[in-house]
């Protein structure tokens, strides 16, 4: 599975030129797969999102005759911008005020106002500013998406997940496709009739997702989570497992091997979720 995952975060925070490039680079990922599956003549591909985010919209209410809008008028300036705001961001962060307006200009070939610079002065991550002026004021990305979108007619009604129907497509070698309007559990049934699969999800998820508590029961294990990747340890007289959270893969004493699935950790109940026959795996790989 690939996910655009980014593209979720920089709809939140309304910045128009992330949406638009994690698009195009998602779609580069899509036209990957096509071309192994097509290739392949045994890979069915789905793309579709989990859910609707911010209400980005081509055009608001400041566009005067939209009807008569040409696409200058609407993709002119972005198109312009050679940065989004996060990447703009860790540009400006490292350089001096007096660096702010060319840079700006350099990437967005915008000319930003006395305003809008004393607003980037104020952002709270920026170690240049006023310390008297910023513990109120935001960071210097939600300043850079304001001034970037202001200079476009894209619009977004929230910073949070919406409820409309979402995209869906699919390509199957047979053509067995799912047409018309499909609800997730029905596109779940589908998704399993492709893969061929036939345990129940609810039996798949126990087995896939199991606490690392019963998985290790009667075993010597730890948690580190003292950085934003914790590591499950298990020993065995004088083997040793790590499982990273939020990865595919597991060390058998250093040596890396594929899970085949990724290991979740849930910091508010401190336990990793993962796959019920690694201990088994574990025992059998250190005999």
């Amino acid at each position: 599975m690939v996910e655009g995952s980014k593209v979720d975060w920089v709809a939140h925070g309304n910045d128009a030129v992330g949406c638009i490039s994690e698009f195009l680079a998602f779609d580069k990922a899509v036209g990957a797969a096509m071309d192994f599956a097509k290739k392949d003549g045994e890979t069915a591909v789905i793309i579709l999102p989990d859910h609707g985010n911010s209400g980005f919209t081509i055009g608001r209410r400041d566009l005067k005759s939209y009807d008569k809008a040409t696409i200058h008028d609407l993709f002119a300036n972005v198109s312009k911008y050679k940065k989004t705001a996060e990447g703009l961001e860790k540009i400006l962060l490292e350089q001096k005020p007096d660096q702010i307006r060319a840079t700006i200009k350099e990437y967005t070939d915008i000319d930003i106002t006395d305003e809008e610079f004393e607003k980037l002065m104020q952002s709270k991550n920026y170690h240049e500013s006023n310390y008297m002026k910023v513990s109120d004021s935001p960071n210097m990305t939600a300043t850079l998406i304001d001034i970037m979108n202001k200079r476009t007619y894209f619009g977004f009604t929230t910073g949070g997940h919406t409820g409309e129907e979402v995209f869906l497509a699919a390509y199957h070698p047979q053509g067995d496709l799912p047409i018309g309007m499909n609800t997730n559990t029905e596109i779940n049934n589908y998704l399993f009739d492709v893969c061929g699969l036939t345990k129940p999800l609810p039996e798949l998820t126990r087995q896939i997702f199991a606490k690392h508590n019963e998985v290790f029961a009667g075993m010597n294990y730890s948690i580190d989570n003292s950085s934003d990747f914790p590591v499950l340890t298990v020993k065995k007289g004088k083997n040793t497992l790590k499982v990273p959270a939020f990865k595919s893969i597991a060390y058998i004493n250093d040596q890396p091997y594929d899970l085949g699935s990724v290991t979740v950790y849930i910091d508010k109940n401190d336990t990793f979720y993962l796959p019920d026959w690694v201990a088994g795996w574990f025992t059998e790989r250190t005999k």
